[in-house]
């Protein structure tokens, strides 16, 4: 079940019936189900959670990313992906991969997909934050998604699995908690730019304390643009939002703009070389 900015929101009565009706309930692109995998999978917990939203429209907020910290050091972002992307690797590149990881206190990144047996494939092409000149700020990646990706996300999934019956009421205990511990984080954006169907973003790094007054004129770069959008015209200026989130000791900083021109694709990101 999808919602968008044209249709009502589905009352509870309607995702019952939809649960009630269906054993497994939206695709395996959603928000919802992938962070949950190896919970649902194998049982593994799953660390703390943040949703991250954006407020596209006046009704409501919608998610366009989840982070997870796990208990080696490591933070993982899962992206919002077109729903009907597909995720299974093909090949020996990934085109579309299921989560970005990076580690601590080295700070490499690396990018999760999964095969036919649904195995997970790692790639990191010497991938790794980027620390601007005179500012205590890292790059960790950026971001282009269309507006339309973000409203079509499903609101209702469900799966049904197999589950050991020895470990049934852990399992269904570590599941509540981990519904119920879900926190919602908006994101700031500037004003919505009728010649624009994408947002940009960047997601950075930072101690605590750390000043957001200063930050570096490349924080979100335009060369992105010119090889990632159409119909953006030379030497656009465009306003940006910054904002903050604390997480442990650490700072997620986030900048967000809405240039004109249109996204040649439906998500692109892209990381900082070493």
């Amino acid at each position: 079940m999808k919602m968008t900015h044209n249709e009502p929101r589905p009352t509870d009565e309607d995702i019952t019936r939809l649960f009630r009706e269906y054993d497994d309930v939206g695709p395996d692109t959603s928000l919802w189900f992938r962070p949950a995998q190896q919970l649902l999978k194998d049982g593994k917990s799953v660390g703390r959670v943040v949703a991250l939203t954006f407020a596209l429209t006046e009704q409501g907020r919608f998610p366009f990313g989840i982070f997870t910290e796990t208990n080696k050091s490591r933070l993982v972002f899962w992206p919002v992906l077109s729903p009907h992307v597909n995720m299974t690797r093909a090949g020996h590149a990934i085109d579309v991969f299921d989560h970005i990881t990076i580690e601590f206190p080295s700070e490499k990144i690396h990018v999760t997909a999964y095969d036919v047996d649904n195995k997970p494939i790692h790639e990191g092409r010497a991938w790794g934050t980027y620390r601007f000149p005179d500012c205590e700020l890292s790059l960790w990646f950026l971001f282009m998604v269309r507006d339309c990706v973000i409203r079509q996300q499903d609101v209702a999934v469900q799966r049904s699995v197999p589950v050991p019956p020895t470990d049934k009421k852990r399992r269904t205990n570590e599941f509540i908690r981990y519904a119920q511990s879900i926190a919602f984080s908006n994101v700031p954006l500037p004003p919505a730019n009728p010649s624009s169907d994408y947002i940009y973003g960047g997601v950075y790094l930072a101690r605590s304390g750390f000043n957001a007054e200063n930050l570096p004129a490349s924080i979100l770069p335009t060369d992105r643009m010119d090889t990632q959008v159409d119909d953006c015209p030379d030497g656009s200026e465009f306003p940006i939002a910054v904002s903050q989130i604390p997480y442990g000791d650490r700072v997620l900083c986030f900048a967000t703009a809405r240039p004109p021109g249109k996204l040649k694709t439906d998500v692109s990101i892209a990381f900082p070389h070493r």
